[in-house]
């Protein structure tokens, strides 16, 4: 007996499909069973109809973040919409001339799709950690989030990124923070209120402009109880210039050396002047080594704070120069998801420590880092 060949066809699809969905749906048993912690955190507390009716909300949120081979299934989207969309396979274009990253599973994060609470506990150890150390005896500690670009620039994001969440995982780390006693700045507000008529993100690249990075640097100080150490932004710049630069997405995507874009026109002193500044570059050979500080010749009669900042790629320039306005010695190193050189920064001795994480990266805190 020949079966038809629309039901050999017929069949083989329904295996297919089948083993497409199967594959992930087992990931996330496997997932859940290896951390039901996670799971049972999102179970109400009573039966309540308010309480069941955030269940199946919650129940989403966690399905998004512990899918099986979830990044794996993420990266061959990516793959599949390049070679057949001609679109970049890690830069999503938007609106005007904005591009914007689509690594670490970024896009998910904008749009509230992931929420893991599990993953941004580690960044809330590492960050209480820090403070129980650095927040006491007349020291000072802050976390610090640098936003991602598609937060503050939204508007110009690809037309089905740019709803807004009601919850984000920037959110709800500030909250996190703030519940454990630790001081958490987030300058989204702050940056938001001049993203419309000042370029505080750059348009080809990840990073923000000197610009945002005042408005940046301003809304740290003011959390350290310091804010006659902030600049104003309005004292340094006004108004804009066209500029063509090689912005680091522009790279990625391939579209050559440069990228039109718009820079903001300094008008006051430069705050990110290393001039009369010594220069100590340490752990040379790595991309992100790290460096020191200190005014050459010493500034006679003021001492001045001891600031270390571990950050990333939002403040390996530029935030230097603005502390040494006041401090007496600065060292920057790569926070490396927690992995940081813990002797060394024993070793410096800190009177300041500010911990910054860009956006995207505040769920990547590794579990296993020395907290």
């Amino acid at each position: 007996m020949r079966f038809p060949a629309s039901a050999v066809l017929n069949l083989l699809f329904v295996v297919t499909t089948g083993a497409m969905l199967l594959v992930p749906a087992a990931g996330l048993v496997i997932n859940t069973l290896q951390a039901p912690a996670a799971l049972q955190a999102l179970l109400p507390r009573d039966l309540s109809p308010a309480s069941l009716a955030t269940l199946p909300e919650a129940l989403d949120q966690h399905i998004a973040a512990s899918y099986g081979n979830r990044d794996e299934m993420i990266r061959a989207d990516a793959a599949v919409k390049a070679a057949l969309g001609g679109e970049s396979r890690r830069v999503a274009f938007g609106t005007d001339g904005f591009l914007f990253l689509k690594d670490d599973d970024v896009f998910s994060q904008v749009t509230g799709q992931r929420l893991d609470r599990a993953k941004l506990e580690n960044f809330a150890g590492l960050a209480t950690a820090l403070n129980d150390e650095y927040g006491r005896d007349g020291r000072r500690f802050v976390a610090f989030v640098a936003p991602n670009k598609h937060t503050i620039y939204r508007r110009h994001l690809p037309v089905w990124a740019r709803t807004e969440p009601a919850v984000t995982e920037r959110g709800l780390l500030m909250d996190m923070l703030r519940a454990r006693g630790v001081t958490a700045v987030d300058p989204t507000a702050a940056l938001a209120a001049r993203a419309e008529s000042d370029p505080v993100y750059w348009r080809g690249d990840t990073h923000w402009t000197r610009f945002g990075t005042v408005i940046g640097f301003d809304e740290m100080v003011r959390a350290l109880g310091l804010p006659a150490e902030a600049i104003g932004v309005d004292t340094v710049f006004g108004g804009q210039d066209a500029v063509d630069r090689p912005g680091d997405l522009v790279r990625i995507a391939g579209l050559g050396d440069s990228w039109p874009d718009v820079a903001p026109k300094r008008i006051g002193p430069d705050p990110f002047s290393e001039e009369g500044l010594f220069r100590e570059d340490l752990l040379p050979g790595q991309t992100f080594g790290g460096y020191r500080l200190r005014h050459d010749p010493p500034r006679p009669g003021t001492a001045g704070p001891k600031v270390l900042v571990l950050g990333d790629s939002f403040t390996i320039d530029g935030f230097g120069p603005m502390f040494m306005r006041f401090a007496s010695q600065y060292m920057w190193l790569h926070h490396r998801l927690g992995r940081f050189d813990r002797d060394l920064v024993a070793e410096f001795d800190p009177d300041i420590v500010v911990l910054e994480v860009v956006e995207r990266h505040i769920a990547s805190i590794r579990d296993n880092a020395e907290n």
